[in-house]
């Protein structure tokens, strides 16, 4: 049969025939099968009951349809990316590059500065100001009448010439490694340059990207290294300046509790210690300030009392409770009381010439109970007297030495004397023996 005597198919049967497509209609009354084309897929379903024109190569397959677009993850893009199709700006996210980009420009920025060390410069200016204003600072305590802590003045002149030292060192490092890293950043600022002269050119910028990274990494790693290095250098010297300097706040703050003190210090008596504490022996449980000085331990109440609801009101009180010779103290002990020890507590046993046979104070403050029993017994042996900066009078010493050690009276032993007490009481026979 020849190829005119076969009628081209309609590409979709009607309802009579089933809805199949492509049904070819014999001629001459007998039919002849039809290759089948293969199933391709479409971009469109069909529409049912509608017939699909088809071309005259019916039974080649046809190409597959390109999948739809889905969108790429990370930052909304400003325009739209491509799937790969040779075209490779298509496949940018220009809004994330975009973004890396203004991060390295700005990271290469931070380096102008940081290879200056200009912080380090200022750090060396302030430590400057603080060793040179140390030996005022001391004189100032010491012409507040604070005597102890003698180790302040030599510690002073230590640090001026241990400065003077590193100064020049840190110098020297900051100048050369300054030096070395500008020319680094010399090499690396053409890459910036490029990177930033390829606006408007994804492709181009995308290239450049890992080379442009690479490369700040790399100064990166040294500039933290030279950085680490003068930091080093410093630190040793700033951590002692810190703790001078502390040492001198604490001072201050005890030499503003002395003056505001509601009672008065012999001529000769030097306070040594003070702190925040709690009398808990006394029914009220005053709250105020313990001092401790060279002959003497002294309770003052400095609180508000009769608050309404703890909160409203109340009336100021500011008075000595009690006072106890240091010769008057028979033993002090440290004890951690409370929940998990928070109570920071001392225990006093004390004999003649002292208002109470026992005493307990909580310390306040976050003060630490064994640092103060310690201090009180270098106080009660004489042994701080060796960290004096101001010496006492020579005449007090003499008559210190004169005192008299046994009751004229009953002939028993009286108290050690401490520096500056006018008086001494027999625990024997209660006389008052006037020095």
């Amino acid at each position: 049969m020849s190829d005119d005597n076969i009628k081209k198919p309609l590409g979709g049967g009607s309802k009579g025939d089933g809805g199949k497509l492509g049904s070819p209609k014999s001629v001459g009354g007998s039919a002849r099968p039809a290759p089948q084309p293969s199933k391709a897929p479409s971009s469109k379903p069909p529409v049912p009951g509608k017939e699909i024109t088809s071309s005259s190569n019916f039974g080649t397959p046809q190409p597959e349809a390109t999948p739809p677009l889905k969108p790429m993850s990370g930052p909304k893009m400003t325009g739209v990316v491509g799937t790969p199709s040779g075209n490779p700006a298509a496949d940018i996210n220009t809004e994330q590059l975009l973004q890396t980009v203004n991060a390295l420009q700005s990271r290469f920025n931070q380096f102008l500065n940081r290879v200056n060390f200009s912080n380090f410069e200022r750090r060396i200016t302030d430590i400057t100001n603080q060793v040179t204003s140390l030996p005022a600072d001391i004189t100032a305590i010491r012409s507040r009448g604070y005597a102890f802590r003698s180790f302040l003045e030599n510690k002073a002149q230590a640090l001026a010439q241990q400065w003077q030292e590193a100064q020049d060192r840190i110098q020297h490092t900051i100048r050369s490694e300054s030096q070395a890293l500008r020319q680094e950043l010399e090499q690396a600022e053409p890459l910036v340059q490029r990177l930033s002269a390829q606006v408007g050119n994804a492709v181009g910028q995308s290239q450049l990207v890992p080379t442009v990274q690479t490369a700040l990494d790399s100064l990166e790693a040294k500039v933290s290294a030279a950085e680490n290095l003068i930091e080093g250098m410093c630190a040793s010297l700033e951590r002692e300046l810190q703790q001078t300097r502390s040492q001198l706040d604490e001072i201050n703050t005890i030499l503003e509790r002395k003056e505001d003190a509601s009672f008065d210090f012999y001529p000769a008596e030097s306070v040594f210690l003070v702190a925040e504490a709690e009398w808990t022996d006394d029914r009220d449980t005053p709250n105020g300030l313990l001092f401790l000085t060279d002959q003497r331990l002294v309770f003052e109440q400095k609180e508000t009392t009769g608050k309404t609801l703890g909160l409203f009101g109340g009336k100021a009180v500011q008075e000595m409770r009690w006072e106890a010779p240091l010769s008057a103290i028979e033993s002090v002990e440290a004890e951690n009381k409370g929940f998990l020890g928070g109570k920071d507590m001392l225990n006093f046993t004390l004999g003649a010439g002292a208002p109470y046979p026992r005493i307990s104070v909580e310390l306040k403050g976050g003060v630490d109970c064994k640092f103060w029993a310690r201090q009180i017994r270098r106080m009660m042996s004489g042994d701080a007297q060796d960290e004096r900066a101001i010496e006492p009078d020579p005449e007090l010493l003499e008559r210190l030495r004169n005192a008299p050690t046994a009751c004229h009276i009953c002939g028993g032993t009286l108290p050690q004397i401490a520096a500056g007490q006018h008086s001494l009481t027999c625990r024997y026979c209660g006389v008052i023996i006037r020095i």
